[in-house]
């Protein structure tokens, strides 16, 4: 099949990272993706390994005019005319209605559209999306659903892309290595984090924390962590394009949003074989199913942060580290192309 993954940017985030392992993972299986977006990261990667990936400047957001929209659809109908494109499947509305405009005149069924919802917001569009949306874990479904009862829906887990192949041990004579991973928003729990780092050295916890990512919320994180004095146990590492590789460099991996959709970077903890302390929020008790390998907290709570301090420090423990980190390894098998991607074929080929 010729298959369109379109979106309005594609930024090392966790959307962007799903189109990118979905795409690869559909080529893998002898199928033509084709990429529209506005630019970004990972469309720079995509091109690189040889993806047909289109910019178009009105896909992005605050450029949308009307002009820029009207040259938008002319630019997306040649892309659907000259690929011949079978299945578009968008990784948000405006992108989905934009190419179902393009697609008049092109014997694209709007069956054939797929929408991947991966926040919350807009929920009006909702009755105006040709095809069918699609939830990233099932309690982005179950809002999906709550709004629009009568659309045609479907759960689309993020599959792994890799998976280590050995577990990992816990090193007691170094510090305990703990890394984080997500856009510097405000809602993603990085002031949390901080906190937490405050109780760990108040209880003599030999650590250190990364934080990786990027955002507006960042310059206030900067401050707070000069004025608690953590300077010289955070570090802040900017956006990274090497996860995996910085994962495999740390023992814990803490991510303390107040929502989350599915939470990718919870996955690719898991893949690493890192347990996970995470917020008990939207789609990551779907991920972290288990507290064998990973320990949920309720951060709307009393006591939420010295909860979080106490569940590092369990893992901390030799032989819990050990079995957490083989079970983590196991959970995140279900998550594999071969268990996810027939069946989404299956439902593309159907439409």
């Amino acid at each position: 099949m010729n298959i369109l993954m379109i979106r309005s940017d594609l930024k090392l985030a966790g959307p962007g990272v799903s189109i990118y392992r979905l795409s690869c993972q559909l080529r893998q299986n002898g199928h033509n993706v084709v990429i529209i977006s506005s630019g970004g990261a990972l469309s720079e990667k995509m091109r690189a390994e040889g993806f047909s990936v289109y910019e178009i400047n009105g896909l992005g957001v605050g450029r949308r005019s009307i002009l820029a929209v009207l040259r938008c659809i002319l630019s997306i109908r040649r892309v659907l005319a000259e690929e011949r494109i079978e299945v578009v499947h968008s990784h948000n509305m405006i992108s989905t209605i934009l190419t179902w405009l393009a697609s008049f005149g092109c014997g694209l069924s709007r069956r054939r559209f797929f929408t991947s919802i991966h926040g919350k917001g807009k929920e009006w569009l909702f009755r105006y999306v040709p095809g069918t949306l699609v939830g990233v874990s099932q309690d982005q479904l179950n809002y999906v659903r709550h709004y629009a009862p009568n659309k045609q829906t479907y759960c689309l887990y993020s599959s792994n892309s890799w998976i280590s192949q050995t577990s990992r041990t816990a090193d007691s004579t170094r510090p305990l290595r703990l890394i984080s991973v997500g856009h510097f928003t405000g809602l993603k729990g990085q002031d949390r984090l901080v906190e937490v780092a405050d109780v760990l050295r108040d209880r003599g916890i030999d650590f250190t924390l990364s934080m990786v990512g990027d955002g507006p919320a960042l310059p206030g994180i900067r401050s707070k962590i000069i004025k608690m004095g953590l300077k010289d146990r955070i570090s802040l590492l900017g956006e990274q394009s090497n996860i995996r590789d910085l994962l495999e460099q740390h023992d814990i991996f803490v991510h303390l949003p107040d929502y989350e959709t599915f939470g990718i970077v919870c996955q690719e903890a898991l893949c690493s074989g890192l347990p996970v302390v995470a917020s008990k929020v939207g789609g990551i008790p779907e991920i972290v199913a288990d507290s064998s390998f990973g320990i949920l907290i309720d951060m709307k709570q009393e006591q939420s942060i010295a909860r979080v301090a106490d569940a590092i420090i369990e893992f901390s423990d030799p032989e819990r580290y050990a079995a957490a980190s083989v079970l983590s390894i196991e959970h995140v098998k279900t998550f594999s192309p071969d268990k996810i991607l027939p069946q989404l074929i299956h439902t593309y080929r159907a439409a």
